[in-house]
């Protein structure tokens, strides 16, 4: 099974293929949004919720998961939902069906044409659907499915982050992951995000074969600082700041501009290099579907 950097390179040529539609699509998601009357529940599972926190980071709206959407509903008594969903199975089935219920407005944002959750909702006359490209990949990584989403909204080039990659091979020494087996990952405030989405990936990639953290500088400051730990201090974007008491730190510098599409490419990327040191994935899904959506 290829490894997740690989997955980046292909899902990035590929949604360069598709800009024109992934402008569309995008178009259409901030149409559909302008027309909504009330403050929508935006619920997804793993980092297809984290997607949809990125997509309406500059609106109102509620978030729920998987865990909390049954709660969430209840409470908030929606009349507008919107679920990100790549496959549009699963969990995200039963947030439809508990929206239907009670009549609300429902948004599918999602990779797969004529999914489960679309035929549950044939002749449901609320329904809308937003379809984004995507590739089909090993379980779990959904690299050009949410990758594609961000890009709508970012306007990020994909060949530019493509080159950027490029770049980092052959200036960055990698090698040094090899050495390290506890990771502590610190992302620019703004994209404080991709912390969540960095704890979900490493755990399917990895489960605890390996210790991982992650945090923006400013949540560094609750406490964690105090921590002195022989972890590797991973700065995506900015270089080591003050909180770091360890002397071990790999500064892996982004662009000027960095919006979220190449934040995440490029963590994507840096896992993909520890999945060469850590073969528990492959073997984790040897009897599995190798091309599937899984959230």
């Amino acid at each position: 099974m290829e490894t997740i950097d690989k997955t980046v390179i292909s899902a990035l040529k590929f949604l360069s293929e598709k800009r024109n539609d992934i402008k569309k699509a995008g178009t259409e998601l901030q149409t559909q949004l302008k027309h909504l009357k009330t403050i929508p529940l935006v619920a997804g599972s793993g980092n297809a919720l984290v997607t949809a926190k990125i997509l309406f980071k500059n609106q109102k709206a509620f978030f729920a998961s998987e865990s909390d959407f049954d709660e969430k509903f209840k409470t908030i008594r929606p009349k507008d939902v919107v679920i990100v969903s790549a496959s549009g199975t699963r969990d995200a089935m039963s947030m439809f069906k508990q929206a239907k219920k009670a009549n609300a407005n429902v948004l599918l944002i999602t990779n797969t044409k004529n999914s489960p959750l679309e035929k549950e909702a044939k002749d449901y006359p609320n329904f809308k659907k937003i379809l984004f490209p995507a590739i089909k990949e090993p379980p779990t990584y959904n690299v050009s499915t949410y990758l594609g989403m961000i890009i709508s909204q970012t306007q990020e080039n994909p060949n530019q982050i493509l080159d950027f990659i490029d770049k980092l091979e052959q200036k960055i020494n990698f090698s040094i992951l090899k050495e390290n087996n506890k990771f502590f990952f610190v992302f620019p405030n703004q994209f404080v995000y991709l912390t969540e989405m960095a704890y979900t990936k490493m755990h399917e990639l990895f489960g605890r074969q390996i210790s991982f953290a992650a945090e923006t500088p400013k949540s560094m400051r609750h406490g964690i600082d105090n921590l002195i730990s022989d972890e590797l201090f991973v700065f995506l974007g900015d270089k080591p700041n003050k909180f770091t008491k360890s002397q071990k730190t790999f500064h892996i510098p982004l662009p000027p501009k960095t919006n979220y599409a190449i934040a995440m490419a490029v963590l994507y990327y840096i896992m993909g290099k520890l999945q060469n040191m850590y073969p528990f994935f492959g073997d984790k899904f040897a009897n599995q579907n190798q091309n599937a959506f899984i959230t």
